[in-house]
């Protein structure tokens, strides 16, 4: 199982339509400070497991943020953003399918038995 960042994020598509990051693809604060490789799509991801030799099995994306780390801990913080709001945008990671944060990818090994 891996969780890897989310290049189709909605954060990410608000931030580039903000001009604040030049692409999806651009690594963040947050993945420089974790030491996360940049973010890349869920196709993107699979391909690169198939490459090397696993199966993705099931995958989902979450959570839903509507901004960066720093700015949605900043709001939590002050009590703008409470940890309902927060259970409510992650119910909504199910309606925007493949627009949360983050990738949930489960993957096994094919077997080599025939």
């Amino acid at each position: 199982m891996l969780v890897v960042p989310n290049s189709n994020s909605l954060h990410r598509l608000v931030g580039v339509g903000l001009g604040l990051l030049s692409a999806l693809s651009d690594q963040t604060d947050t993945e420089r400070k974790m030491q996360q490789s940049a973010a890349r799509t869920e196709a993107e991801w699979t391909g690169l497991l198939k490459d090397a030799g696993f199966e993705v099995v099931a995958s989902e994306s979450f959570p839903l943020k509507p901004l960066d780390s720093a700015q949605m801990d900043s709001l939590h913080a002050a009590g703008r953003l409470t940890s309902e709001d927060i259970e409510s945008l992650d119910r909504l990671a199910d309606v925007f399918e493949g627009f949360g944060a983050e990738l949930l990818l489960v993957c096994k090994k094919p077997s080599r038995c025939a």
